[in-house]
């Protein structure tokens, strides 16, 4: 056989087929479960390897189940903007399937022997609800940033058209709103901008 001559190989196996399925699934867990580790961290919780010490309330089951589900939209779609993938994300916790996803990939979790614990008193709702205002904010105000700032640029394709500037618009200020709220400053609501 000649060194020189690079021989064909065949993708058409079970074989290939089960080593590119397992590659794309490992990627595909291997960032929701960091969504998921990061957004445990910042309520204090942590995964253990020892049984489970406590059932989670469903106001951190539903945050953990966003965070995820966020991680997933962004994997999955990375042309769309970060507020399609809130938005998707906000259906997906309404209809089920975000909090539904978080709890197969706990019972996987817990069959390797990783156990979620939240320390009692570490995570507050304060904290959760910080964190979902940072993400509406991240994907609001990179949504408004997309807007053509000239005439001569181009509709962006990630918003539906001026209508949603209206939504974005009412949603940023409400979350505004909410985080002047959150530190104790006064906001007149009826004040023109």
């Amino acid at each position: 056989m000649n060194k020189n001559v690079i021989e064909p190989f065949n993708l058409d196996t079970m074989a290939i087929a089960d080593k590119v399925n397992n590659y794309i699934q490992t990627c595909y867990y291997k960032i929701q479960l960091a969504a998921l580790q990061t957004a445990v961290e910042k309520i204090g919780g942590t995964f253990v390897q020892r049984p489970r010490l406590d059932d989670l309330p469903p106001e951190v089951e539903e945050h953990l189940a966003f965070a995820v589900i966020l991680a997933r939209e962004a994997y999955l779609s990375p042309k769309d903007s970060p507020y399609e993938h809130y938005l998707v994300a906000e259906r997906r916790l309404e209809d089920g399937y975000a909090v539904a996803l978080l709890r197969v990939i706990i019972e996987a979790l817990d069959a390797l022997g990783l156990y979620l614990h939240v320390r009692p008193g570490v995570y507050t709702l304060d904290v959760i609800e910080a964190e979902r205002h940072q993400w509406a904010m991240d994907a609001y105000v990179t949504t408004i940033r997309s807007f053509p700032t000239s005439a001569s640029e181009p509709e962006p394709t990630t918003t539906k058209g001026i209508e949603d500037l209206g939504v974005l618009a009412k949603a940023y200020l409400s979350c505004f709103v909410e985080d002047n709220k959150l530190h104790n400053i006064p906001v007149d609501q009826n004040e023109r901008i």
